[in-house]
């Protein structure tokens, strides 16, 4: 089979290749497009599905996003640039609210991904071939895989950045207007929804400074005009959400800088991201050995652009390492890199790896599938009642959640059950929260609970405060709380 499938790939049209790449992400994601928001990180999933839904349902402003844990306030605060999610409630408002609908945004914009990785690739001089096999290898990462049907941000500005990126490249061959207004506007885009997807701006620097050196010339300047104009949306993005989070008071999104707090933390998470995370998630085990070969070849052959875009990620990696710990999808920013180098690899290799690493890109969706499937099948994550899968209590929630203001759990997310009973109010975080909170926000204007834990409540309400079931369902119980002064 000596060279047989490198040379089959190579000889298909491009516009089949992407064909043949969208029909698979389709196809490795079809089983699963129908299910609600669950498995790993579903309470940053259950946040984001929150805002576009408040959208829908309150107001279409897109500069007040509003959440569902709001104590006494309207519930506004200040996210990432909510483009996501504003988008998720455009389509609600035209087709109507479904708790599916952001699966097949999301595979919309991973197709839109995978094109312009691929051209992307072409445009650094990978044949088709190892083109199409970077790109296959990108849909295989399991990261990728898991978060190209789920409800997060972070795929949006990737999408935007992979397309300013290649915009970017076209504006360095052929500095036209056109070409840097596409730029400027997707990576401002990317930028905003979340500053780090301004990471490929390391790579173009690199071929700008090697074209033209740091000489002050037109090209140059442009350039630097070209980058500041990019960081320019998510600056003022982060200035006006902090306005908002300290107008209201509401500290559910952070964007901050969290660094290490020691050497020996940095080592600790550093150790397991490495020896754990690459191989299983952030890589994969089929592509470990094309990835390390690509960065191998690629720190020989394009050292200027390589060190740049290592020195941007690792920056990155510093500056927010404790986000590592636990949010997987903060390193969707590193996929495209990771596919680069696989693409690479595959080019820079002689026929026989070429062809083994070419039957390692292709397991790649394999273990994708096997590692983190899981997490879409309903119970995977222990945090949601099984109840909440069921549309008729999902119905009667909604029914008797309406225009009223609850306390909700214990929910230790506080936000997945306040999602999943399209409630609004006050967070119940753990079963040994203490009463004296229930009973301060009654008084402010609570008119109850609503929790699959009732007895929790026996001794714990002040007695100036009268309880009263209003209904319950597959064991939650939605109890009125009467303040007696």
């Amino acid at each position: 089979m000596k060279l047989d499938l490198i040379r089959r790939i190579g000889s298909l049209q491009r516009s089949r290749i992407l064909l043949i790449l969208c029909l698979v992400q389709v196809l490795i994601h079809a089983p699963f497009l129908n299910q609600p928001a669950s498995g790993h990180h579903v309470w940053r999933q259950c946040n984001s599905l929150a805002l576009a839904r408040n959208y829908s349902e309150e107001s279409m402003n897109l500069f007040l996003p509003r959440i569902d844990k709001r104590y006494n306030t309207p519930g506004i605060t200040g996210p990432a640039f909510p483009a996501y999610e504003y988008t998720l409630a455009c389509i609600y408002k035209g087709v109507g609210y479904s708790e599916q609908a952001h699966r097949y945004l999301s595979l919309g914009l991973s197709l839109l991904a995978l094109v312009a990785l691929f051209y992307i690739l072409l445009h650094y001089g990978l044949d088709t071939a190892f083109a199409a096999l970077g790109t296959a290898a990108f849909m295989g990462i399991p990261e990728f895989y898991y978060h190209s049907i789920n409800a997060v941000p972070d795929l949006g500005a990737l999408t935007a950045m992979l397309w300013g990126w290649r915009f970017g490249l076209k504006y360095l061959n052929a500095p036209t207007f056109k070409y840097f207004a596409f730029t400027v506007v997707l990576l401002g885009l990317a930028g905003a929804m979340k500053l780090q997807f301004l990471l490929c701006l390391f790579p173009l620097a690199a071929q700008q400074l090697q074209r033209n050196s740091f000489r002050l010339n037109r090209s140059n300047t442009s350039f630097v005009l070209l980058g500041l104009l990019a960081c320019i949306p998510g600056l003022l993005w982060q200035w006006y959400a902090k306005q908002l989070t300290a107008m209201y008071g509401l500290w559910e999104f952070l964007s901050e800088v969290r660094p290490p707090q020691s050497w020996a933390t940095f080592t600790k998470v550093f150790s397991s991201n490495l020896l754990s995370d690459v191989p299983e998630t952030w890589v994969g085990y089929t592509l470990l050995l094309p990835a390390f070969w690509g960065v191998y070849h690629l720190l020989r052959r394009k050292p200027v652009v390589t060190a740049f875009s290592m020195f941007g990620a690792l920056a990155y990696y510093v500056m927010l390492q404790q986000q590592f710990v636990h949010h997987g999808y903060y390193t969707i920013v590193f996929l495209p890199f990771v596919a680069i180098c696989i693409a690479a690899g595959l080019q820079y290799s002689n026929y026989k790896l070429q062809n083994i690493f070419a039957v390692l890109v292709l397991l790649a969706p394999v273990w994708a599938i096997a590692r983190v499937s899981h997490n879409w099948s309903r119970g995977a994550d222990g945090r949601i009642p099984a109840a909440f899968y069921k549309k008729e209590f999902r119905d009667r929630a909604l029914k008797n959640a309406a225009n009223a203001s609850y306390i909700v759990g214990p929910d230790p997310s506080g936000c997945v059950y306040f999602y999943y009973l399209h409630a609004k109010g006050y967070p119940w975080y753990k079963e040994t929260d203490k009463a004296e909170e229930w009973n301060r926000w009654v008084r402010q204007g609570a008119d109850g609970f609503i929790t699959n834990h009732p007895d929790l409540l026996n001794g714990m309400v002040s007695d100036s405060i009268q309880l009263q079931v209003q209904d319950s369902f597959h064991g939650f119980y939605w109890i009125r709380a009467k303040y007696k002064p």
